[in-house]
This record gives C-alpha cells, sequence and structure tokens, in this order.
C-alpha cells in the first residue's frame, strides 16, 4: 500500500481543472439542448425524415471529434482549435447579422 503523506497536491490546479472539465461538460450539454430545441423547426422548415433530425443532432459530437483529430493528426493544438474557433465565432456574427438584416426588411 501506497502512503499518501508522500505526496503533494496543488489543490488550487486540481480544483480550477475540475471546474473548467465541468463547465465544458455543461456547455456542451447546453449546445445539444439547442440543436434538440430546434429540430422541430427545422424538421417543418427542410422536411427532414428521422434519420436526418439524428444526423443534425450528432453533428455536434461529430464535429467536435473530427476537429480534434485533425487537430492532433497535424499537431497544431491548441492553434488550430484558436483559429477554428474564432472562425466559427465569425461565422456565427455575420449569420446574426445577416438574420437581422433579413427580419427587419433590409438587404
Amino acid at each position: 500500500m501506497i502512503a499518501m503523506s508522500n505526496y503533494s497536491y496543488n489543490r488550487t490546479y486540481i480544483l480550477g481543472l475540475s471546474f473548467i472539465s465541468a463547465l465544458g461538460g455543461y456547455l456542451f450539454g447546453f449546445d445539444f439542448a439547442v440543436i434538440s430545441g430546434a429540430l422541430p423547426f427545422l424538421r417543418d422548415q427542410f422536411g427532414l425524415n428521422s434519420w436526418w433530425e439524428g444526423m443534425v443532432a450528432a453533428s455536434l459530437a461529430v464535429g467536435a471529434a473530427l476537429g480534434w483529430g485533425v487537430d492532433r493528426l497535424l499537431s497544431t493544438s491548441p492553434f488550430g482549435f484558436i483559429v477554428l474557433t474564432l472562425l466559427g465565432f465569425v461565422a456565427g456574427v455575420v449569420n446574426v447579422v445577416r438574420s437581422a438584416g433579413v427580419a427587419s426588411g433590409k438587404r
């Protein structure tokens, strides 16, 4: 049996890692909830069958796995993640601005 008194831990570092991990899991679940809430509207708008609904819901997990794999394969971690996150943010902002223009009747 190993005596635990021989080891020292940085409690702040462990709590910080635990908090970040829990927050990431919470936000990932929140993303799934948002996608699931949008599914009825997507089904009506695009005429999706149950297979395509599953693909839409799974796209978040598949995209995360593919992004992680490409990042590891190209050894670009964490810079590839940062660049692609910023590109996704810019695409989201552009989408919101375009949607606001369409909603107000401007083009």
